[in-house]
């Protein structure tokens, strides 16, 4: 089998979709030494692949201009990269691929966010536009929750026995938890002096932030926290709150990423519309609390270790946060339990469910045989 990967979107900076890409990718090309992946340049150092260097304007960040270009990329010139390197499948670590192709196609579903927030934009136009594309044939789907599962068959008529769900996945070499003394350290290196809790993400809309300001606002006087919030402030609706207790920071390097995780208290995930819980695992991979809003793909993932509130019930969060930073023996359980749960999710065990899925999408256009 010819396996391909279609990561011409894929940039080195964060995100779910670009952490996923190189995972999986740099793993499939370790099972498939004849993979071809399609990138503007290498994403990773592993396996023997071929590069096929795709144009560097079609890649990195969500905007209007990178989607159309990229749109023209893959139904006019990936079709006949496919063709020229005897694709045999092809796997596309994002919600875009050829339309105009017979090749098979396996291809990632991460949540339907870009619907929601932009649903008459042509972001939400451009992104509905493949989701109506999938229930083809020769394409089969990937998607990292039972939830998107669900809302992939509701919204869009997809054959529920076409979308595989593999679950969310950690890497715990990177993220693991940092001794007491180093936390101390990175503390002070960064100028905070004090415990902190933590969000990590996006500052858009549904990410509901305002519902975490409001929680730590009620209860900030009662605890010696600071909130840390990492995210890109021209991505919030809104005037931030501008208080000593809250820091902003825009963003972080890859190094101090895990480092940011472990050295907090608790993390809060509050999001109203996510398709995984990547982030769950990774701060509990980190040895940290967590705190998540209840919604169906986060529960999934922190189910008996996280703590759960709706998203929208400021008073819980707050009451949680506090149960948390006061019971030391219910926090050591929640840390014992979520550095176990992110062991058992792996990117292993993601890669060798596409790499099978892959396969079977092979043979089902080789008539099974």
């Amino acid at each position: 089998m010819k396996l391909g990967i279609n990561a011409a979107f894929s940039s080195l900076g964060p995100g779910n979709a670009n952490l996923f890409t190189r995972e999986v990718g740099r793993l499939l090309c370790l099972m498939e030494q004849s993979t071809t992946v399609f990138a503007p340049y290498p994403l990773w150092k592993a396996g023997d692949y071929r590069l096929v260097n795709t144009p560097l304007d079609i890649s990195g960040p969500r905007n209007v201009l990178n989607n159309l270009n990229r749109l023209m990329f893959n139904n006019s010139v990936l079709p006949y990269l496919l063709k020229e390197h005897e694709i045999d499948v092809l796997f596309c670590p994002n919600t875009e691929f050829p339309v105009v192709t017979t090749t098979p196609l396996v291809v990632t579903v991460y949540d339907l966010n870009p619907l929601y927030e932009q649903a008459d934009g042509l972001i939400g136009q451009y992104f509905r536009g493949y989701l109506e594309k999938l229930p083809q044939e020769h394409i089969e789907v990937v998607t990292m929750s039972e939830f998107i599962r669900n809302e992939l068959v509701r919204e869009f008529n997809l054959n529920r026995n076409n979308i595989h769900v593999t679950g969310a996945a950690v890497d715990t070499h990177f993220f693991k938890p940092v001794s007491a003394e180093s936390k101390l350290e990175f503390i002070k290196s960064k100028n905070i002096n004090s415990p902190y809790i933590l969000y990590f993400g996006t500052l858009f809309l549904y990410k509901n932030l305002k519902t975490l300001f409001k929680a730590f606002f009620e209860i900030c006087d009662r605890i010696p926290h600071k909130l840390v919030i990492i995210g890109e402030r021209d991505r919030y609706d809104g005037e931030l709150p501008e208080d000593e207790r809250l820091i902003y920071i825009d963003t972080v390097t890859s190094e101090e990423h895990p480092i940011w995780y472990s050295a907090s208290d608790i993390f809060i995930e509050p999001s109203l519309s996510e398709g995984s819980g990547i982030k769950l695992l990774e701060a509990m991979a980190s040895g940290v609390p967590v705190v998540s809003s209840n919604i169906e793909a986060l529960y999934e993932t922190g189910k008996d270790i996280a703590l759960f509130f709706k998203g929208d019930d400021a008073v819980t969060l707050g009451k949680l946060i506090l149960m948390v930073i006061r019971d030391n023996d219910y926090r050591n359980d929640m840390i014992a339990k979520g550095l176990e749960h992110a062991r058992n999710c792996t990117w292993e065990q993601i890669a060798e469910s596409i790499y099978s899925i892959c396969e079977e999408a092979y043979k089902k256009n080789r008539g099974g045989s």
